[in-house]
């Protein structure tokens, strides 16, 4: 699956495996891998999109509906947000709008 990679990221490893990000700012991993990848900011690339490297104000959240309730915590961490456990996944998505606007 390719990825595209936050801004000013060039690299990532995962289990020992390094996986480099392009000058376009794409990568490429295994599909049972991508949800890994996406709860560290990396959103999927349109194969006809044309290449070019991503800033932080044109990366695009992934679907919040979409994201798994641990993609939910690490983009809420990455945002900065502190969230209270026992919590629901309806409240974490709720927290994640807010986050992102």
């Amino acid at each position: 699956m390719k990825l595209c990679a936050p801004a000013h990221c060039t690299g990532f490893s995962h289990e020992g495996r390094a996986y480099h990000v392009d000058a376009n700012g794409r990568i490429e991993v295994e599909d049972h891998l991508a949800a890994l990848f996406l709860a560290h900011g990396f959103v999927p690339c349109a194969e006809a999109a044309a290449p070019k490297r991503m800033t932080s104000a044109e990366t695009d959240l992934p679907e919040l509906e979409t994201l798994s309730r641990r993609a939910l915590f690490a983009l809420l961490r990455e945002k900065g947000v502190r969230v209270r456990l026992p919590i629901t996944n309806a409240a974490l998505r709720e927290a994640a709008r807010q986050a992102t606007g």
